[in-house]
């Protein structure tokens, strides 16, 4: 059979089977592949389509010679195609890459002017990828010398919509590329108005690292200080508040220590670096958080004479776990993070610079007499600010609770079927939030489909012992009223069964009686006399299914004491700590509501956590409970009422108060 047959346009399988492979190759060009993921699948698919036997694609490198991206079956057809020994395909396929003309080259012959050849057996069309006007590459194939002029005309029209597709691909790729482009220059832009904003050393640190974790595409992005003695973390991305006593941060100022000491930066691929390699520092750094990217970089501002290298100011670093999900390549994070580190160094630097200056003080006047007066002066102050003792307060935030509370949680597992207080209450249906109830009310019945089940269950089985008995003993008493001796044996067997059923029947009203109790206790009742606090808990709970423990409403009782729950400061607990010895562990307190800030309240510490939390609005603190002076009268009293509270921790030497944050920070950041 010939070949004419073979690709004949005529034939329906082989037209069904060309047109099934220009349009899984018209997917291809909307998929965002690599150009030689891409060539590959092109020349596959030309060359199935035309039965070639062999296919080249030219590709114009960055200097704008022709080399191939792609070749089918070439070697073997003609030998050293790529040296110097036959360039006569390369030359075709600069003629038509120049001319952007699609060409047909019959086998064995040549040009006019003797420069192009095809000295094959083989038929060579060639077609250019073209986009805008100027030429990308050429498809070249090769066919069999015994292909008809209507069947090369095919297989060119074939090449030509195939070399269409490859330059709708090329287009959308690069309107992706402008696209990724435009973006990156948004977020650029906006990277550089946050940094700028503000010249305050937190806001810019906490703007490099939000936005440049934009900018990076990455997962996470951390700016730390950094000095000869350590490294400190100023901001994580997406984070407000930093544990500093947490082992990641701890790990993270050590890796950044060591890279400054290194002076150079780090960078670290999971998939193509090994981990022992690295310093013993980010060993352990990785230890504690999976990493799978990690990046060290070091902000140097620029160097003034004489030092020709200015030392780091601080480190970024770049992290991003599990599989990435940013830019595919490690030179691409790279770069997108050195153009961050190198907009960053200036706005940080003039930061560090405006914080370094609040530590500065105002110079005396250099005229001697002034001096002495000033240093007079300054004596007097100092003695005035360490002698004289005033009122020492730790300011601790809150709320305004009732001391009776009912925290209602679900027993078990089910769906809440009714809420017969709240149904009985004289409060509209809307209105659920304040809702009075009584002691014994039932608040919340609840519905568990399996404990139902098993009731069932066990009354049908109570129900058919109970017949098997009742069978039994009647058996037994005809049996007993014979008098035939054959029935002895019987009847110690159904005397035998009859005990038998009657110890099922204990067991069976043991276990009812046990789930009965177990649903009794879903129906949960109220322990005080109160009100509902818990806001519209009829649409939260009304039909809706609960999990064991789920809290489900807080009942208060609002009409008896109140108290007040505050948090304080960790740094703050021991001189709280110390005021509760000092005074038989009540010391005073004084108090606002911030909704009604005019009137001020007394009370005492009461109660003070022996543990230290961390809580996303106060951060590492420590609860305190506090009673109320029963002769006042407080403005509004509304459960959860914000209250900023003085705990009155004895006098203190006037110096200390007003200078006790920096006194702490030099103990802390200075001498330790």
């Amino acid at each position: 059979m010939s070949r004419d047959a073979t690709i004949d346009a005529t034939s329906t399988g082989t037209w069904q089977e060309i047109a099934g492979l220009v349009d899984e190759l018209a997917d291809l060009t909307k998929r965002d592949l690599l150009p030689s993921e891409f060539h590959a699948e092109l020349l596959d698919r030309v060359v199935r389509a035309s039965a070639a036997a062999a296919g080249v694609v030219w590709w114009r490198s960055g200097e704008g010679q022709l080399v191939v991206a792609r070749q089918i079956n070439l070697p073997s057809l003609v030998p050293a195609a790529d040296g110097d020994d036959l360039p006569w395909h390369r030359k075709l396929a600069e003629r038509v890459a120049n001319s952007c003309q699609p060409t047909v080259v019959a086998p064995h012959s040549r040009s006019a002017d003797g420069e192009l050849e095809n000295p094959s057996e083989f038929a060579v069309l060639l077609q250019t990828i073209e986009l805008e006007g100027r030429s990308l590459g050429v498809v070249q194939i090769f066919l069999h010398a015994d292909r008809s002029p209507a069947v090369l005309r095919g297989n060119q029209q074939l090449l030509s919509v195939i070399c269409e597709l490859g330059a709708d691909f090329h287009r959308h790729r690069l309107l992706r590329q402008l696209r990724d482009f435009e973006q990156q220059q948004q977020l650029r832009d906006e990277f550089v108005r946050r940094v700028l904003q503000n010249l305050d050393l937190d806001p810019v640190a906490f703007a490099v690292a939000n936005e440049g974790r934009r900018v990076i595409d990455c997962d996470r992005v951390s700016v730390l200080r950094c000095d000869r003695r350590a490294s400190r973390l100023l901001c994580i991305s997406g984070v407000d508040t930093i544990d500093r006593r947490a082992t990641a941060v701890r790990a993270m100022e050590q890796l950044v220590q060591q890279v400054f000491r290194d002076n150079e930066s780090l960078w670290f691929d999971n998939a193509v670096n090994d981990s022992s390699k690295l310093p013993v520092a980010a060993r352990e750094y990785m230890s504690e958080v999976r990493v799978s990217r990690l990046g060290v970089l070091l902000l140097r501002p620029a160097a003034t004479a004489p030092s020709p290298v200015a030392n780091p100011i601080a480190a970024l670093v770049v992290e991003e776990f599990g599989a990435q999900s940013g830019p595919s390549s490690l030179d691409e994070v790279q770069r997108r993070a050195s153009w961050v580190v190198e907009h960053s160094v200036a706005p940080l630097d003039a930061a560090r610079r405006m914080d370094a200056l609040s530590w500065l003080r105002f110079s005396p006047s250099r005229s001697p007499g002034h001096k002495w007066i000033l240093a007079v002066c300054a004596l007097a102050a100092l003695g005035t600010l360490a002698l004289i003792p005033i009122d020492f307060d730790i300011v601790a935030r809150g709320e305004l609770q009732p001391v009776e509370r009912q925290v209602v949680y679900a027993p078990r597992d089910g769906i809440v079927r009714a809420l017969p207080a709240i149904a009985h209450s004289r409060a509209t249906p809307t209105a659920n939030d304040g809702m009075d109830v009584r002691r014994g009310d039932v608040l919340v019945e609840l519905q568990n489909i399996d404990l139902d089940r098993e009731v069932t269950t066990l009354l049908g089985e109570r129900s058919t012992r109970r017949q098997q008995l009742d069978t039994v003993s009647v058996t037994l008493e005809q049996t007993a009223s014979s008098a035939k001796p054959n029935d002895q044996t019987q009847t110690q067997e159904l005397s035998g069964s009859m005990l038998e059923l009657t110890i099922m029947l204990a067991s069976i009203e043991e276990r009812l009686a046990i789930l009965r109790r177990e649903q009794a206790k879903l129906a949960i009742t109220a322990a005080i006399d109160g009100r509902v606090q818990t806001w519209d808990v009829v649409s939260q709970l009304q039909s809706r299914p609960v999990r064991q423990g789920q809290r489900l409403m807080t009942v208060v009782d609002v009409g008896g004491p109140w108290e007040l729950r505050l948090h304080v400061s960790d740094k703050d607990v021991g001189y709280v700590s110390a005021a509760m010895r000092e005074s038989a562990g009540l010391p005073p307190i004084t108090f606002l509501q911030k909704s009604a800030p005019e009137q001020v309240y007394r009370g005492r510490l009461r109660h003070l956590a022996m543990t230290t939390e961390v809580d996303e609005t106060y951060g590492a603190m420590v609860r305190a409970t506090a009673a109320i002076d029963e002769a006042q009268q407080l403005a509004e009293l509304r459960p959860g009422a914000t209250v900023i509270a003085k705990i009155h921790c004895g006098r203190r030497p006037l110096s200390f108060v007003w200078l006790r944050d920096l006194i702490e920070s030099i103990r802390t950041r200075v001498l330790f």
